[in-house]
């Protein structure tokens, strides 16, 4: 889950060079597929990069570094199922090294800063793909009226 929020410095990036509409028609073929901006390896199809790493999303910066609090309320290794089970000594570490540092970056608490940029301050929580579209037709909808010649 992501916040169009976080996907407005790539949505710009696109509007910018000529490449929103193009990048929306993509979208829009296969809108149920892994994250747009994920490029896999060739020999193995689950791994892979990030394509657009500069203008990455706040969910792809923090993760493999942060935590979401559980229900003791202890700070806990937030990542995906393939990273558990590809490298269970290093997930167990990690996980291990939070439980007894102080400052480990919680995903709330950067998502709640990430709040104070909407109106209302509050965050709409999206499937991925959608909060990506949905950036880049605010970025589209914003140019067209600003861009527009009136009278």
């Amino acid at each position: 889950m992501a916040s169009p929020t976080e996907f407005l410095p790539f949505a710009w990036y696109l509007y910018k060079n000529n490449l929103a509409e193009t990048f929306l028609d993509d979208l829009s073929i296969s809108p149920e597929s892994a994250c747009p901006l994920f490029r896999t390896l060739k020999r193995e199809e689950q791994k892979g990069f990030c394509g657009n790493y500069s203008f990455r999303g706040l969910v792809c910066r923090l993760f493999g570094y942060a935590a979401r609090i559980n229900k003791e309320g202890m700070p806990e290794l937030a990542t995906c199922k393939l990273i558990k089970e590809d490298q269970p000594d290093l997930f167990q570490k990690a996980s291990e090294e939070m439980k007894t540092k102080r400052n480990v970056p919680i995903y709330s608490n950067y998502y709640q800063r990430l709040s104070h940029l909407e109106p209302q301050g509050k965050l709409e929580l999206l499937p991925i793909n959608e909060a990506i579209r949905k950036a880049v037709e605010v970025v589209l909808w914003d140019r067209f009226y600003r861009d527009k010649k009136i009278g």
